[in-house]
């Protein structure tokens, strides 16, 4: 058991954002998998199932029963992904929540220092370390900075002699899935030469078109320079110096002109126009028998819409005169980021809803690529299915139809805030 004390968890509560029930923007998988990178744990296993399934309460259950050493890995782990995606936001709580870290590891490190295996220990690229290259590369939107597939295929293969198009050895699909695939498969030589190469390839791109580097920007370099290091351990990286190394990538062409004007405006507007992205998209799956409930949540949803905060799926609504009704609404489930299930008997009764869209909701849940969110309308054998794993937007023991005409628009105001928080994370 670790020895936080209630403060201590009041200040990691606040800063990973844990009152929803969320932890920052993970979702299930992409958190059970960071865990596993950190500390070795599964956080689905059932043993910290204590005080709940959500991510937070699994959290809390993890600080009880963990020691000081693991909580204080995880927490380190934590507190650097905080800083790839909040940059120096709440800058106060966040020192606060590091100087709890380092009193939870300062035995640890003593042991470290006294162990001298640890120098040797194999290091493995995980997903822990993606994360700061993830976001400076921008892969959130399947692209790799500004390359064309026939660029982003040159430059790998310049860089580390590798093929990233070969279908026999590599997913095919788009450059950030192909690249995320090398990490998997690769030596930590070969991941450390590309990222660095990348890297530099990055910075350069920003000293000839003049752009400025801002401070959060700044840091992710930093934070993936040290990465590559770790990755090349005593190999290469002693050697490299990066303005050298800069100067030599240029010189050898490896430069704007080399790989289009056009992708690299692309680039500049997104740097310069950093809420360019479409609103996340919120499939509503219900039953036909429950439509007066969607109608009821669409309208109270109505300004967030309209002002292009998220872009409400309702198949009646979204589906035009014309579409293929069946291929609409696959497209849909695909591109959705957060699935809304109006949960009740007529749900469950619904074939179409419990063979296509819910199996395809709940493997993309798996794989992290969108959430979750059941909203119970009626009373039903809900946890006899796959909805009894997520984390729903109200009480399930007292479900809309239960309520009194008051307290179901305060509901539906508190729900519909859900929505939009859960959205947010995905923009």
């Amino acid at each position: 058991m670790s020895s936080l004390t209630v403060e201590e968890r009041a200040c990691l509560d606040e800063l990973l954002d844990m009152s929803g029930g969320y932890v920052l923007d993970f979702h299930n998988r992409s958190f059970q998998i960071f865990i596993a990178d950190s500390i070795g744990k599964d956080i689905e296993s059932g043993s910290y199932d204590r005080y709940g399934t959500s991510k937070a309460k699994r959290l809390r259950a993890l600080w009880d029963i963990e020691s000081d050493e693991e909580v204080g890995k995880l927490l380190s782990d934590l507190l650097n992904y905080y800083k790839d995606i909040k940059g120096s936001d709440n800058e106060p709580l966040y020192q606060q929540c590091a100087s709890i870290t380092d009193r939870l590891l300062k035995a640890v490190n003593k042991k470290v220092s006294a162990s001298p295996s640890q120098s040797n220990k194999v290091h493995r690229f995980s997903s822990i370390e993606s994360s700061p290259f993830e976001r400076l590369f921008q892969m959130d939107t399947g692209y790799v900075l500004d390359f064309t597939n026939d660029t982003f295929r040159n430059f790998v293969n310049s860089s580390v002699g590798i093929d990233l198009y070969d279908e026999d050895k590599y997913a095919s699909g788009s450059k950030a899935s192909r690249l995320r695939t090398l990490w998997k498969k690769e030596s930590n030589a070969v991941i450390g030469k590309i990222l660095f190469d990348l890297l530099m390839y990055w910075k350069n791109t920003k000293l000839e078109k003049n752009i400025d580097i801002s401070k959060q920007e700044d840091y992710l370099f930093d934070r993936c320079m040290k990465i590559v290091s770790g990755l090349l351990s005593n190999q290469q990286i002693n050697s490299f110096n990066e303005k050298a190394e800069s100067e030599k990538l240029m010189a050898e062409g490896i430069t704007i002109s080399q790989f289009g004007e056009d992708f690299h405006e692309k680039s500049l507007a997104s740097l310069n126009e950093k809420e360019r992205k479409e609103p996340s998209l919120v499939f509503v799956s219900y039953s036909r028998k429950d439509k007066s409930w969607v109608d009821m949540l669409r309208k109270i949803l109505a300004p967030a819409t309209k002002r292009g905060d998220i872009k409400l799926w309702i198949d009646e609504h979204s589906l035009q005169p014309g579409n293929r009704w069946k291929e609409g609404i696959e497209n849909a489930i695909s591109s959705a980021k957060v699935a809304v299930l109006m949960i009740s008997p007529d749900f469950f009764d619904s074939d179409y809803v419990t063979d296509k869209e819910l199996p395809a909701f709940v493997e993309s849940e798996r794989e992290g690529k969108i959430t979750m969110l059941p909203i119970h309308v009626a009373p039903c054998l809900y946890k006899q299915t796959d909805v009894d794993k997520f984390q729903a937007a109200n009480d399930p023991d007292n479900p809309l139809h239960a309520l009194s005409d008051k307290a179901l628009s305060s509901e539906l105001v508190s729900i519909a805030e859900k929505i939009l928080e859960v959205a947010k994370r995905h923009k």
